[in-house]
């Protein structure tokens, strides 16, 4: 440990540490310290797996990997079977979460490179960090804005890395937005996550929230706290009178998934739902004909 400054700079290799969260939490809440070191990825991980290489047989041991490396140490029961076992699942974090848990826990990060083997990071302290339960199961909660501001619970099938909510404004700041409105290069997303997206199979456990009454069947797209952050107020304001839906206005119009794309649709509808409360018939029919005559796939 050196002192610099009177900030701390230490070497640490992440993927050998069995609670990365307790570890940056040590640091207590004093803002300013510097945290340096090296942390194998999982994708780092993949790179020097040679059967994965190997036709067909890569393809069987990479499930197997997943199966029993990633997703059986996140499910209640065996994470705990595996704890006591000495299993480390710092070892197989992918790059979104490492970064995610950075943020969560309260630091910047100045910077994350890819070496040979590894990647190095360089990451300041700058606020005490959340506290709040973060699943990392295949089902997840998510906090979106309810009518006039509410805070609800959206369920869905997890489709991006755990902790990937966090590091939102960096993957902005870092990577930009493509020609569709979506963030450049945005390696949250998981592979079996792009299929789910697709058909909409993430979407199902919103029944639960279409019963509890949080969500109506169709209505503005349910929203985090910094998507919503980045509308303009006038928009934000008017989305506050209304109740999110399962189904969002950009489907029902046939119309692109981009922020801009979403922010017309939500117009379009919010100005026909005060004129005419059945629009939501009308759109829900609108979203059926797009999904199976026209193939309107998420993106």
């Amino acid at each position: 440990m050196k002192e610099i400054n009177n900030k701390i700079n230490i070497a640490k290799n992440l993927d050998q540490i069995d609670d990365i969260n307790a570890f940056l939490r040590s640091f207590g809440e004093e803002k300013g310290y510097f945290l340096t070191g090296n942390v194998v990825t999982l994708e780092d991980w993949k790179k020097k797996r040679k059967l994965r290489k190997i036709y067909l047989i890569g393809y069987f041991f990479s499930i197997l990997e997943f199966v029993f490396l990633r997703f059986l140490p996140k499910v209640y029961f065996f994470r705990f079977l595996y704890k006591s076992l000495g299993f480390k699942s710092s070892q197989y974090m992918s790059e979104a979460e490492i970064l995610g848990r950075f943020i969560y826990n309260g630091f910047e990060i100045i910077s994350f490179n890819p070496e040979i083997s590894f990647h190095s990071y360089t990451i300041q302290k700058v606020s005490l960090g959340n506290f709040h339960y973060v699943p990392v199961g295949p089902l997840i909660s998510l906090d979106r804005i309810g009518k006039e501001g509410k805070i609800i619970k959206v369920y869905k099938l997890r489709t991006m890395h755990s902790y990937s909510e966090y590091i939102h404004k960096y993957m902005i700041e870092q990577y930009g937005f493509n020609s569709k409105g979506k963030i450049l290069n945005d390696f949250r997303i998981t592979k079996w996550g792009r299929f789910l997206r697709k058909f909409w199979i993430d979407e199902i456990p919103q029944l639960y929230n279409l019963l509890r009454g949080d969500l109506k069947l169709v209505g503005l797209r349910p929203v985090g706290q910094a998507y919503f952050d980045e509308l303009p107020q006038e928009i934000k304001e008017k989305r506050l009178k209304f109740k999110p839906g399962c189904i969002p206005p950009y489907v029902a119009l046939n119309m692109q998934a981009s922020v801009n794309e979403v922010v017309k649709a939500d117009n379009i509808y919010m100005e026909k739902y005060c004129k005419n409360k059945f629009v939501d018939f009308h759109y829900f029919l609108l979203a059926i004909y797009c999904i199976i005559v026209k193939r309107k796939r998420s993106s």
